[in-house]
């Protein structure tokens, strides 16, 4: 952890904002990996995102092209990042219901429960 300080020092942040986005980026991780909240996901997703791309666009504005490994490296994070987002199952995408529930499809279950009741 004294190399990601001396790091995010040399590109001008203060010291507590490692904490703060390793915090964050944990969190982050948490939201995807965990089943069931979209809505969650798709703010994990953007801000893995932004902050991938923050990371880069700071390098190269302190450094320049010195160091591009560490511009590529951020940039192929990024890259993935958008990957997992593009190809996550139906299901855990945003605005898509499961089946069974009200507006999804109706199930084997539900349409014998509904001739029952018919």
């Amino acid at each position: 952890m004294p190399g990601n300080v001396q790091g995010l020092a040399a590109l001008g942040y203060p010291a507590y904002f490692v904490m703060l986005i390793g915090l964050w980026k944990v969190l982050g991780a948490i939201a995807v990996l965990v089943p069931r909240c979209p809505r969650l996901k798709e703010w994990a997703y953007a801000g893995m995102f932004f902050n991938m791309t923050g990371a880069a666009v700071s390098t190269v504005a302190v450094n320049g092209s010195h160091e591009p490994w560490h511009i590529v490296a951020q940039l192929a994070i990024a890259a993935l990042v958008i990957a997992s987002w593009a190809l996550r199952p139906p299901s855990r995408a945003l605005g898509v219901r499961s089946p069974g529930k009200s507006g999804g499809a109706p199930t084997e279950a539900s349409m014998t429960s509904t001739k029952l009741a018919a």
